[in-house]
């Protein structure tokens, strides 16, 4: 917990929604959300592939598998949490997190309070090293936006994280 919020790692498999669950809960919860994983690697990525950040971090789903080996290798060497206290330098969610040394790690430095696995059928992601098992909860995202959302407010409200008056 972090000025009496509880930092949540938001997880799944690529294209499951866990940005669109973290950019609803910087939206309408206390909690902050500037960026995923993703998007605080985006200037490392930059330099590996050449490219811009902007580039970079837009082309990422095409580059998934090098994204994931690259950032494998600067966990190895900056240790296995670098990521998340890079997320959380900005933001009170971690969002897309793959590599499961990274997740025990961060749990068990207590980076992390709640682990929450975004459950939408996709395509396997061989770059997420970790299963719905290691989540403390799982929220569906099968069938409508609307009802995603709905299950995201149910959520702020059992987490008591919704702006004081609502």
């Amino acid at each position: 917990m972090r000025d009496g919020k509880p930092i949540l790692a938001v997880v799944g498999r690529g294209r499951s929604g866990k940005d669109t669950m973290a950019e609803w809960l910087r939206d309408h919860t206390v909690l902050r959300f500037e960026g995923g994983s993703s998007w605080t690697a985006a200037d490392y990525m930059a330099k590996v592939l050449g490219k811009s950040p902007e580039d970079a971090y837009r082309q990422r789903h095409e580059d998934r598998m090098l994204w994931f080996h690259a950032l494998n290798e600067l966990r190895a060497r900056e240790g296995p949490t670098c990521l998340v206290r890079r997320c959380l330098a900005h933001s009170d969610v971690v969002c897309g997190l793959r590599n499961k040394v990274e997740l025990e790690a961060g749990r068990a430095e207590g980076l992390l309070d709640l682990v929450v696995w975004v459950d939408r059928p996709t395509l396997p992601d061989p770059t997420v090293e970790f299963t719905i098992e290691d989540a403390d909860i799982i929220v569906r995202n099968h069938t409508t936006l609307g009802d995603f959302y709905g299950r995201l407010e149910r959520l702020a409200r059992t987490l008591n994280i919704l702006p004081a008056g609502l």
